[in-house]
């Protein structure tokens, strides 16, 4: 695999499958025609190679680092929700003993 751009396609796509194979295809969208086994063989070369190890590794840092992100403000967001709640319950029950 030469061209920069397959190279980088391939580097995404397994960062976000965990697929070799289905990188490889998608890189190299001739290799759908390919039997499996070929491009399962092609892929793990490109696999090999340490300037794809390293950009696969940088992905997948910055994948991990969105999913956390994004884990994070769902939570803030559903602690934000249960505290309106919680006050919205005191402020009812507060305002019947008022009434009593």
């Amino acid at each position: 695999m030469r061209d920069p751009r397959a190279v980088e396609l391939f580097c995404q796509t397994f960062a976000n499958t965990g697929n070799a194979t289905e990188a490889f295809i998608v890189a190299h969208p001739r290799a759908a025609t390919w039997k499996r086994r070929s491009a399962a063989r092609k892929a793990v070369d490109v696999m090999r190679r340490a300037d794809v190890q390293a950009r696969i590794a940088e992905l997948s840092d910055l994948i991990r680092a969105q999913a956390t992100k994004a884990f994070i403000a769902e939570l803030e967001a559903g602690a934000e929700e249960r505290r309106r709640a919680l006050v919205s319950g005191i402020l009812a029950t507060l305002s019947g003993h008022e009434r009593a």
